[in-house]
């Protein structure tokens, strides 16, 4: 007995330990909202900072601004929609397979993603978020599941962070997604960020750098540079609790940051035979990835601490197997 209180008192002192070299970063819902017919526009003290587009082939970020007022995304849209391509737009989620529908790409013979309903009750108290129902379906229409998707906007000292929430919901059929590097939570960051034309520079949570970054697994990624020569960057974070995690990450020169959780064999085998993962009927999952738009050069060690406030580690609470995310200072319930 007095040898296992020691072990459980050592660990807590272990743990103390290394959080007291971690800064907890602040959080604040600051933002407000204009609901538009197409889209929803996200102002801070009544500048646009972000536009939410509900009216295409899916819903999606169409521009991301950081804290400097630059934008440090783009779209490219495919030139003949007659021939499926990938549609980068600023931030959006999608897969090469899901039930064999193609939600990466656009065109012919590609998946949809309709929006349904939008309501904007916060993840907090006082708090607002967008939040969303939408059916994916095939081309010809049919359904493949139902998504719930919260979205939140909170500041930082470093600069904007978006909470970015997807709920799977499988309805009479499994939903298989492809063991595929083609997917799943993707930005296309503007030309002055990319290493390719512009002045970018990578860095992941494991120290790796540039193209190094490229096809590795990892809890975070960063992507800057200089737009109008101002410093410019996006940061993605990957909840401790997704399936997959850390995710692979697809990443271009060209500006292409890609979180994909469901790329496993098909690199470390090079096996795509099989799916990556099978929600069971009327089973559901949950993927939760942060955005951190910011204007200065950040370094690993404060990427790492907003990376110990955002995702932290997981615990489920039984019995309804509620995932919260254990954030230093500010424990949130996020359902």
């Amino acid at each position: 007995m007095k040898l296992r209180l020691f072990i459980i008192l050592i660990t807590f002192v272990i743990l103390l330990v290394s959080r007291s070299h971690a800064e907890i970063i602040k959080l604040t819902n600051d933002y407000t909202y204009k609901q538009n017919k197409t889209n929803v526009e996200i102002l801070k003290d009544g500048k646009q900072v972000a536009i939410y587009d509900f009216n295409s082939i899916k819903p999606h970020f169409s521009i991301i601004k950081a804290p400097n007022g630059e934008s440090v995304t783009e779209i490219i849209l495919p030139n003949d929609p007659q021939n499926p391509e990938v549609a980068y737009r600023a931030a959006w989620t999608g897969l090469e397979g899901i039930n064999g529908v193609n939600f990466w790409m656009e065109g012919i013979g590609c998946g949809k993603v309709r929006q349904y309903s939008l309501t904007f009750d916060g993840l907090g108290i006082g708090e607002w978020a967008l939040n969303t129902n939408n059916t994916w379906t095939a081309f010809n229409g049919s359904r493949v599941f139902e998504e719930k998707r919260d979205i939140a906007f909170y500041s930082c000292k470093y600069g904007m962070v978006i909470a970015y929430i997807s709920h799977i919901n499988a309805g009479e059929k499994e939903v298989k997604f492809a063991d595929t590097k083609n997917g799943f939570f993707a930005i296309k960051l503007a030309p002055g960020i990319s290493l390719k034309g512009g002045k970018g520079r990578i860095l992941n949570s494991n120290g790796e750098k540039d193209m190094n970054c490229a096809e590795k697994y990892a809890r975070w990624c960063d992507y800057s540079g200089e737009i109008n020569g101002k410093e410019c960057g996006v940061a993605v974070f990957a909840s401790s609790s997704n399936y997959g995690n850390p995710p692979f990450w697809n990443i271009t020169e060209d500006g292409l940051m890609a979180a994909n959780p469901f790329a496993q064999r098909v690199v470390k085998a090079n096996d795509s035979s099989e799916p990556s993962l099978i929600i069971a009927p009327h089973k559901s999952k949950r993927f939760v990835f942060y955005i951190l738009v910011h204007d200065k050069k950040l370094t690993k060690s404060e990427l790492n601490d907003v990376a110990d406030t955002l995702i932290g580690r997981p615990y489920t609470l039984p019995p309804d197997n509620r995932i919260i995310e254990i954030n230093p200072g500010n424990n949130k319930t996020i359902k």
